[in-house]
């Protein structure tokens, strides 16, 4: 019992930087491995970016020549659930050529979480920095998690479907049908890897920067504080410096996210018409209703980012302006005027 105590405290008492540290090592990990950046050197960095791309191109080839097969077989479910796997293959295909154009942006972004509790201006106004996000990755564990093991839950629920129903969606040149069935599982597995790698990446990027719009907005209302107005030096140049560098980096953010959901706008319509014509014609079949959730969840999840970090920047603006703008020296006022546009 002692010992457990001892390991739990220690779990409580590691600090936001060791945490996220952890964090950061992880997902430059995957940004390597997505890149195929195995070292420094920069020879045939063009080439290597495109080696996942061209594996999601590969995955949905596969999936158009096993056409022809799936509709002899005559299985009525057979054809929907391949359009389903070829548009996951366009998406993965989309999603690995964004991380590729936008890896440095990604790495700008995630420093720039990590140096976000070492910035002395939060700590001269007293916001509790630490503890926001401390907060912020607390969640974000909880989410990726259940998105995890919703995922691979819903992933092995469909192997075993597959199988049973006899449904290949690739085209395997081999004669042995457990073969096959072993093959159609890597890919599918690598395929689920590879969607929530990059499902967390986006998370990450997106829990994070609300999180450090939550603490500028926190410094924001101190500028309501008539304590604070009358008795301290206002640091508005600060402010204003604060705020263009996350006006800056919520451009990288748009870039981002913009490339990633115009792929998953793209594909998950199809995916989605395919899962409902299934639903139509197997009313009975569990595995098609959770499919269909999964898919529409995450096409949702990146409306609902986008739409969340776009609320919270607009919210800036409304918060300067219900400060105590009235009371501050005609320059502060100017600032934050050129703030507010």
């Amino acid at each position: 019992m002692t010992k457990n105590a001892e390991k739990i405290s220690k779990i409580n008492t590691k600090s936001f930087k060791e945490e996220f540290s952890q964090l950061k090592v992880t997902i430059f990990f995957i940004l390597k491995v997505l890149t195929c950046a195995s070292s420094a050197e920069k020879k045939f960095q063009l080439m290597r970016k495109t080696i996942f791309p061209i594996i999601g191109l590969m995955t949905f080839i596969s999936v158009i020549l096993n056409l022809p097969s799936a509709m002899e077989n005559g299985k009525t479910d057979a054809l929907p659930s391949c359009m389903v796997m070829f548009s996951a293959g366009i998406l993965i295909t989309f999603r690995a050529v964004a991380v590729s154009l936008y890896v440095e942006k990604i790495r700008g972004l995630i420093n720039w979480f990590e140096g976000m509790e070492e910035d002395a201006f939060w700590a001269s106004l007293g916001i509790p920095v630490e503890q926001r996000l401390r907060s912020t990755l607390h969640y974000l564990k909880i989410v990726i998690k259940c998105i995890a093991s919703a995922f691979f839950s819903t992933l092995q629920m469909m192997l075993l479907k597959f199988y049973l129903s006899d449904i290949l969606l690739f085209y395997i040149p081999i004669q042995s049908r457990n073969y096959k069935f072993v093959l159609q599982y890597f890919i599918l597995s690598s395929m689920a890897i590879f969607v929530v790698a990059s499902e967390a990446l986006l998370l990450v990027l997106g829990f994070f920067f609300v999180g450090i719009i939550n603490i500028f907005l926190d410094a924001v209302k101190k500028l309501d504080e008539a304590e604070f107005i009358e008795t301290q030096q206002i640091p508005m140049k600060t402010y204003q410096k604060r705020h263009v560098e996350i006006l800056k980096k919520l451009k990288d953010l748009e870039d981002i996210f913009s490339g990633i959901q115009t792929a998953q706008l793209a594909t998950s319509f199809p995916m989605m018409i395919s899962t409902f014509y299934l639903i139509r014609i197997y009313p009975n079949e569990i595995i098609y209703y959770i499919m269909s959730i999964n898919i529409i969840a995450q096409f949702f999840i990146i409306c609902l980012f986008g739409e969340f970090i776009n609320s919270k920047t607009e919210k800036i603006f409304a918060t300067l302006y219900l400060t105590r703008w009235y009371d501050m020296k005609n320059d502060n006022q100017m600032i934050l005027m050129m703030m507010m546009r």
